[in-house]
């Protein structure tokens, strides 16, 4: 799957954010019956140029179960506040 929309990339662990990276495209691949998630991440420099002329506004932590309806293709309640 495809995430068109995504600028930017972020691995949240038990510390916080591990691992965050902008501009770039993201495609989600799905093994082992469910079992696999694989995140491709590729940069991509129309993105980052794009970012650099109007940063976006953060928005709080996505939650894994928002991560699992992404994947599964079921609406995510998005009415978390911009910050």
């Amino acid at each position: 799957m495809v995430m068109e929309k995504v600028t930017r990339f972020e691995v949240i662990d038990e510390n916080g954010r591990a691992y965050t990276r902008w501009g770039v495209d993201v495609e989600l691949g799905v093994q082992d019956d469910g079992k696999t998630l694989k995140v491709f991440i590729k940069h991509n420099p129309e993105k980052s140029k794009a970012l650099s002329d109007n940063p976006p506004k953060p928005f709080g932590d996505i939650s894994i179960e928002d991560v699992i309806k992404l994947i599964q293709n079921t609406p995510v309640d998005d009415t978390r506040k911009q910050v």
